[in-house]
């Protein structure tokens, strides 16, 4: 019946907490199943359910979740054999007299003793796979702004695809899922958080790349293409090659027209340095999300040539201006891109997957942080605008056409 296991490590006030989250394709009454863990019932030693009052998270919007204290770990990793052979379950119970429902549950099981040996650091960290703030823009504008863009189109704004999504809202929190119509392979699930100040949109997504297409570099096209209709945008005159988790800022196109400072840059040329902090080994798309979503201004860069060995550059920040407001509603209307509220099951393609990413034990009003993508702004010295419009603040430290 479950789909979706995970152990969270939660360290709070100088304690270290484990809880198992399970998360359900079925509707549920509100109760919550006793629950137990073994290879069989009758051994199997249970779990204690996290009191309601003390889940602080909002609700999951499109499936049921719940969530246990996991206890003692010893009781785990004394599974770890039976784990390698396929026989550690979950068993659900509903009523006091009813059989289990079982669910093998090995492949989180198994991976327990090596989790625990690794330091902190070197776990993932929890949190969406992207997270972009739109200052001053409302959750609902957004997401049909995320829907239109994620259609091709044509000049007069009708649907070229249309993709498929689903949707549900609770309160200000709408979310959808999507096949990107140019890699079916792909799901994305996206979910809205609006603040005072604007909202961010969190992106969580799996499935195999598509050909040349990476998930990010799905999420990128998306994200940047609603930006740039909202918001005024930094020009460099450069791409990079590759995909988005390319460790290597290589340069692919170079606009000398508009950026006569970049004569000396070619393709192929690698940038070694921004500003003063080194590169080397950070993935492609960080480099795009300095340039779309942070206050940087010109970027002093050292670059590297196969043929002529290092040297700097200056590149000027020069804006785009956003085109006049498209009526995202309308046209999504217009093209019968209307939102479906077929089971959001339906586009999971890895059951070991949870669709959505929050902390279970934190603030509800809280951004959950983005291990991908919430750092990069303070480790490369800067700020996200967060006022709107930003044409005042681009006005003051770059030229615009």
């Amino acid at each position: 019946m479950y789909s979706s296991y995970e152990l969270h490590e939660i360290h709070k006030d100088g304690k270290v907490e484990y809880l198992f989250h399970v998360q359900g394709e079925y509707g549920s009454d509100g109760t919550v199943p006793r629950l137990t863990i073994g290879t069989k019932e009758d051994t199997a030693f249970e779990l204690t359910p996290v009191a309601a009052a003390d889940l602080k998270t909002i609700p999951s919007k499109d499936y049921t979740d719940y969530w246990y204290y996991a206890g003692d770990l010893s009781r785990w990793t004394a599974l770890e054999e039976s784990a390698k052979k396929g026989k550690v379950n979950a068993y659900f119970y509903y009523s006091p007299n009813s059989k289990g429902s079982r669910d093998e549950i090995s492949p989180l099981v198994k991976r327990i003793p090596r989790w625990l040996t690794l330091p902190v650091a070197e776990c993932n960290a929890y949190g969406p796979m992207y997270s972009v703030f739109y200052p001053g823009m409302p959750a609902k504008e957004l997401r049909d702004a995320i829907a239109y863009r994620s259609n091709a189109h044509y000049d007069s704004g009708r649907a070229k695809t249309s993709n498929k999504y689903v949707f549900s809202d609770v309160g200000n929190l709408p979310s959808f899922a999507l096949h990107p119509s140019w890699s079916m392979a792909e799901v994305h699930y996206v979910t809205f958080r609006e603040e005072p100040a604007g909202t961010w949109v969190n992106w969580d997504y799996w499935g195999a790349s598509s050909g040349n297409i990476h998930p990010l570099d799905t999420i990128s096209y998306i994200t940047q293409a609603v930006y740039a209709d909202l918001y005024p945008t930094k020009y460099y005159g450069f791409t990079l090659k590759g995909h988005a988790e390319k460790q290597s800022w290589v340069i692919d196109t170079v606009d000398t027209k508009q950026h006569p400072e970049l004569t000396a840059m070619s393709p192929g040329d690698v940038i070694k340095s921004l500003n003063g902090i080194p590169v080397d080994g950070y993935p492609k798309y960080v480099a795009e999300y300095l340039m779309y979503y942070s206050a940087l201004g010109d970027l002093d860069l050292v670059l590297e040539s196969p043929k002529t060995g290092l040297y700097e550059v200056t590149v000027r920040s020069m804006i785009h201006l956003p085109l006049p407001a498209i009526d995202y509603a309308a046209y999504n209307e217009k093209s019968k891109l209307r939102y479906t509220r077929k089971t959001i099951n339906e586009f999971r393609l890895d059951g070991a997957v949870p669709f959505e990413i929050f902390d279970p034990l934190g603030n509800p009003a809280a951004h959950v942080e983005s291990p991908r993508t919430d750092w990069i702004l303070e480790h490369f010295h800067t700020e996200r605008p967060h006022t709107m419009p930003l044409g005042k603040y681009f006005a003051a430290t770059a030229p615009q056409y």
